[in-house]
């Protein structure tokens, strides 16, 4: 991994946010497993954050070049850029809830339309 990529994953706190980011991957892709299998999965990606990092980086190096990777470091270390990083679990705790509530009603708005594909399936 570069090192520009490594001073960008720092100071985006990227790494620091991933286990948050790992349980959501988990609960969404494993809502049918069993509690303890989530819980094992969480804690194998967790213990293997390295890997992970090093499966991203070359899409993220492909996005970005080094003098990109390092005007976004000298971004994240100003004071908004602290306050971004700062914010960002809160944010994403924020959507997450907003999401919730913006899916139950988009899902209450078109229960009639997905009854009506639902039965034309079963149908089928």
């Amino acid at each position: 991994m570069r090192p520009e990529m490594k001073r960008f994953l720092e100071a985006s706190s990227f790494v620091r946010m991933l286990p948050s980011l790992i349980e959501q991957l988990v609960a969404v892709n494993g809502a049918e497993l069993p509690d303890r299998v989530r819980r094992l999965l969480c804690d194998a990606m967790n213990a293997d954050i390295q890997g992970f990092l090093e499966a991203i980086a070359p899409a993220i190096e492909a996005l970005y070049t080094d003098d990109d990777l390092l005007a976004l470091v000298a971004f994240y270390e100003t004071p908004i850029g602290r306050k971004l990083v700062e914010n960002g679990p809160r944010l994403q705790e924020i959507a997450g809830i907003a999401s919730q509530g913006w899916t139950a009603k988009i899902v209450e708005r078109m229960g009639p339309e997905i009854e009506r594909i639902m039965d034309e399936e079963e149908a089928q």
